[in-house]
Order: structure tokens, then C-alpha cells, then sequence
């Protein structure tokens, strides 16, 4: 007859987890090494990326990198400036 309100809230928040896609922020040292990780659920890049630069300011880890699976989204601190070196001295 009627949905009780506990599944109408469970199919509502279903249905939004569904949109969200799942991050990795992985936290990294100076060697470019993992150090810890967070996962992050967001809708989207820009969104991923915000929240992966939160909780690097909010940690005591001085660089990072945003993985979505096996692509690469966003780096951070070291891992950044490395990676600017690496392409700069392939042109």
C-alpha cells in the first residue's frame, strides 16, 4: 500500500550515493611516497579536488595526489612540483 518513511529514506539516500563517484587522496611524503590515505565520495572532479585540498590543509602532510581508480585527477605540494619537473624537462 503505502512506503514506510524509513524506505523512502533509504531510497533517497541510495539514489544520491549512486551519483557519487569514489576518490582516493593519498597523502605523500617528500620521496613521493604513500603515506596515508582518504577516501572521498563526490559527484565530481572539482568537487573531489576541493575536498582532497581541505583535508591536505587540514593534515600535517605537505603533498598529495587525487586518484579516481587508476586516473590520475589532481597533485599537490611535492608530488606537484615534481611532476611539473619531470614534464618540463621532457619538452
Amino acid at each position: 500500500m503505502f512506503d514506510s518513511p524509513k524506505s523512502s529514506i533509504a531510497d533517497a539516500h541510495s539514489t544520491v550515493a549512486a551519483n557519487k563517484k569514489r576518490y582516493r587522496c593519498y597523502f605523500t611524503n617528500a620521496d613521493d611516497r604513500i603515506q596515508s590515505y582518504e577516501p572521498i565520495e563526490c559527484e565530481d572532479d572539482a568537487e573531489a579536488a576541493l575536498k582532497a585540498q581541505e583535508l591536505l590543509t587540514a593534515s600535517h602532510f605537505t603533498s598529495a595526489e587525487l586518484w579516481q581508480g587508476k586516473r590520475l585527477v589532481a597533485k599537490w605540494g611535492n608530488a606537484a612540483r615534481r611532476h611539473e619537473t619531470t614534464a618540463d624537462s621532457r619538452t
